[in-house]
């Protein structure tokens, strides 16, 4: 009968190195390896790689005081438009020696909460917040003040974000937008809003949904000729975005331009106004928010207002960089405008 191969300890290794176990666990375990000589670090390394011996994190973490990771904070990981930021800061910190863990809201106020408390606990080393909820404020405010955090987010007059942020502002594409859908003639209009799974109202907060308004009301659009639809964030997301789509262009046969929330919502909008007979562009113009690499291969191509993603990423990053590095940053935003790209989806 063979023997049972049992798990190195430090006293295993300690044994074997001739030395004390509090000298090889400050070796493999703590920041103070420098404090052993070259010649006996090698030692222990090569006995413990020999005996295939894997550090206790927990304990690495403990001593060490870090963990090695950064939690992102985001709506949706189902959203390629949020992927995108996901890869990009997957690289950065992986090049840092860092592991990003991403968590999803939903856009759910409550469930953020959640997470916020989560992030407390001090199981990472900092955070990026990548749609920042303002009805949150004070849990990152309490957060704020155990760990480096950095977030991204839109103009808000009644809100002042206290550590380090992002701006970004919507306004200019979107006044962009609505401008052109003057040119094309296009009076009645459709939006389509995300909301979270538990819940039935739009956010009349929503600072997306205070811009529709505002420019709604700039460019003199009257309350009849808008129409405002929630679409639930979750596993039916896609199924229920086609199924509304239908029943919307259905019900309002006057409607000639829709408004996505997100251009997460496009596939199915897509297909539910093609399988009506409904000509996208010559009939109904479509244009959404945000954009993502396969949109390119999308025909006919969408009108998006769309982000600097690559210069937000890294801007937030190199600040959260900093901040874990100890720099003391200035708490003012940078800012970064929206832009507009016209494509084949508005075009008549």
């Amino acid at each position: 009968m063979g023997k049972t191969s049992k798990k190195p300890r430090l006293k295993d290794i300690a044994s074997r190195a001739n030395t004390t176990e509090a000298t090889v666990s400050m070796v493999l375990n703590s920041r103070r390896y420098d404090q052993v000589s070259v010649k006996t670090r090698e030692r222990i390394q090569k006995i413990a790689a020999e005996m295939g011996y894997v550090p206790n994190r927990m304990a690495q973490m403990l001593v060490q005081g870090r963990t090695d990771t950064i939690l992102m904070l985001v709506t949706d990981l189902t959203s390629a438009f949020v992927n995108q930021y996901v890869a990009l800061f997957s690289e950065i910190f992986e090049e840092k020696g860092y592991t990003l863990f991403p968590l999803a809201s939903l856009s759910d106020t409550n469930r953020e909460a959640k997470h916020i408390q989560f992030l407390s606990q001090q199981y990472f080393d900092g955070a990026i917040c990548l749609e920042y909820d303002w009805h949150n404020q004070d849990c990152y405010a309490d957060l704020d003040a155990k760990l480096p955090l950095v977030t991204r987010i839109w103009p808000e007059s009644n809100f002042t974000c206290p550590f380090p942020h992002v701006v970004i502002d919507y306004e200019p594409g979107v006044t962009k937008l609505f401008e052109h859908f003057v040119q094309q003639d296009r009076k009645h209009i459709a939006m389509l809003i995300t909301v979270p799974p538990t819940t039935q109202e739009i956010d009349q907060e929503n600072p997306r949904v205070c811009l529709y308004r505002q420019v709604l009301e700039k460019f003199a659009y009257p309350q009849e000729h808008q129409a405002w639809y929630t679409i639930h964030l979750g596993p039916n997301l896609y199924k229920e975005t086609y199924c509304q789509t239908k029943a919307l262009m259905k019900d309002n046969p006057d409607i000639d331009v829709l408004l996505l929330h997100s251009s997460d919502l496009v596939l199915p909008v897509y297909q539910a106004l093609i399988d009506l007979g409904i000509k996208i562009g010559t009939d109904v113009g479509v244009a959404a928010f945000d954009q993502y690499n396969q949109l390119e291969f999308l025909h006919p191509t969408i009108t998006v207002v769309r982000e600097p993603v690559e210069q937000i990423g890294q801007t937030m990053a190199g600040m959260l960089l900093d901040r874990l590095a100890n720099k003391k940053l200035d708490p003012d935003a940078v800012r970064y405008d929206s832009e507009l790209l016209i494509q084949q989806s508005t075009q008549r």
